[in-house]
């Protein structure tokens, strides 16, 4: 967030020049770093239990700080906030939250099938105790 913050503090923006480029890396630029932000947030509520509502949770916080952003661009000379930039940055965030869903889905099948396997190992070892006829 300090980073956003210190970004978005930039008289007349980060970069220099004008034209269809500057516009493509700004508007990156947005979709990147919220993207992170989504990601840190989606990840902070997973671990602190937050279950069911996290996707909604993700999008209303780093919504609000988005839009928080752009009205702080308004006291910023050379920067207009705009609806756009919100947009892009909520979509990054959302990216963020899916990220960390396929991420943590991820680690979660492979947990299961580690756990599977031990069990059908543990199975198959007192099957064979049991066929022993010592």
């Amino acid at each position: 967030m300090v980073l956003i913050f210190v970004l978005s503090s930039q008289e007349g923006g980060v970069l220099t020049g004008s034209g269809r480029l500057r516009f493509g890396i700004e508007k990156l630029g947005h979709f990147v770093v919220f993207g992170n932000l989504g990601l840190l947030v989606s990840a902070a509520l997973r671990n602190s239990g937050v279950h069911g509502t996290r996707f909604w949770w993700t999008v209303v916080i780093c919504a609000m700080y988005a839009v928080s952003d752009e009205l702080h661009q308004v006291l910023v000379p050379g920067r207009t906030p705009t609806v756009y930039d919100v947009a892009i940055d909520v979509a990054g965030s959302i990216v963020g939250f899916l990220i960390v869903r396929y991420a943590a889905d991820s680690a979660n099948r492979k947990r299961s099938a580690k756990e599977s396997a031990e069990a059908a190992r543990s199975h198959d070892a007192g099957v064979a105790r049991e066929l022993d006829p010592r």
